[in-house]
């Protein structure tokens, strides 16, 4: 018997593999990324307000904003519902308050303790910061406390900013956002 358990540990490990790469491939049937690609494939360095990001893809925003569709946008802001309060009140939950976001001063609500990284962050939150911080929340705020990966379909980021404008008692208007493409 004694020459067989070298089979049966064998065997596991293969089957431990075959069940690996059986997940990897079922996965990668349901779930497609957005492979959408504006522009050159070269990489450049944005500089966000607290991190330096490494982005690849150009997105040319204003043509999204054109399209925006607000029932998609209340639709993805169900999401962030569960850690955001989206009253006149803005409550503070897991995260902070986001009504009336949309060139509000960052890190505004006095009452949210924010991380370190998120209070060095100066100025307003625009139309492309905003799309930027949605799309990779890390990816602009290093050590964010905000675990959401990020939002991976442009149409939806803008959707959900656009709506977010609509929460505002003064919405911002749409000369505000810079139409240059962002870089991703």
């Amino acid at each position: 018997m004694k020459g067989l358990e070298g089979n049966k540990i064998f065997a596991s490990v293969l089957l431990a593999f075959i069940c690996v790469l059986g997940v990897s491939h079922l996965v990668d049937m349901f779930y497609k990324p957005d492979e959408l690609y504006f522009g050159s494939d070269e990489t450049s360095e944005v500089s966000s307000s607290s991190a330096m990001v490494s982005m690849a893809t150009s997105v040319d925003i204003y043509d999204l904003f054109k399209k925006a569709d607000i029932d998609n946008g209340v639709k993805v802001a169900r999401k962030c519902q569960t850690c955001h309060d989206f009253s006149v009140e803005r409550k503070q939950k897991i995260g902070p308050g986001l009504r009336g976001i949309v060139g509000a001063k960052k890190a505004r609500d006095s009452d949210y303790n924010y991380s370190k990284d998120f209070y060095s962050l100066t100025g307003t939150w625009t139309y492309r910061e905003l799309f930027m911080y949605l799309h990779s929340p890390k990816g602009v705020v290093a050590k964010t406390k905000m675990s959401f990966v990020g939002i991976k379909k442009y149409q939806d980021i803008v959707d959900l900013i656009v709506y977010l404008n609509t929460l505002s008692d003064t919405p911002v208007a749409e000369e505000y956002f810079d139409v240059e493409p962002i870089k991703l």
